[in-house]
């Protein structure tokens, strides 16, 4: 990094590991190669979380670009003692919240991509993993965020709750109802 005047000028040579509040605080100043950077750093995830919520791949490519929008609107309002993941999970989860909300109630809202394997064909784990995320877009929103967040995101139960706007204990009884939920569907879909 290379100081000058109000802020550090992140080099092109720099490697990837530059940390995210340097990025931002950069970002923060005009430097929009550095933002570049945490678009390029956290694009699939936010993608991923999306999709995985939304089920509709062009949908979910709005949202996530939508996501992204708001957060170079608001870097100036970001507080460099948190997370910026956290706080760009936080605004992704809003920006879906807002499409599910706009969608119509007759629409439905999860369509299976492929058909589920038969039982007498055995699965891998990556099959297995796709049914389990399958059967987790059947639970509430906030039981569906919280589990993304916590096993797709290794998210602890703090920066969950960040994201999320709700306190660490709801976190941990929405994981602990998602799993409970989340059993009973798995065999029931048996």
């Amino acid at each position: 990094m290379i100081q000058t005047g109000v802020y550090q000028r992140i080099d092109s040579n720099t490697p990837q590991s530059t940390p995210d509040k340097d990025l931002v605080e950069n970002a923060k100043h005009g430097g929009t190669e550095c933002f570049e950077r945490l678009v390029q750093r956290y694009y699939e995830n936010i993608f991923r979380y999306v999709v995985n919520r939304v089920g509709d791949r062009q949908e979910a490519e709005d949202i996530t670009q939508n996501t992204f929008f708001n957060v170079f609107k608001g870097l100036e309002s970001f507080n460099s003692k948190y997370s910026f993941k956290t706080w760009l999970f936080s605004i992704a989860h809003n920006c879906m919240v807002s499409y599910l909300r706009r969608k119509k109630p007759t629409e439905q809202l999860y369509e299976n991509a492929c058909a589920r394997p038969s039982h007498e064909k055995q699965m891998d784990d990556a099959d297995q993993l796709q049914m389990v995320w399958e059967a987790a877009r059947k639970l509430p929103p906030d039981q569906f965020t919280a589990l993304w967040l916590r096993y797709n995101e290794a998210m602890d139960n703090r920066s969950i709750a960040y994201a999320m706007g709700k306190s660490s204990v709801n976190v941990r009884v929405l994981l602990h109802r998602a799993r409970n939920s989340l059993a009973d569907i798995l065999k029931t879909e048996q």
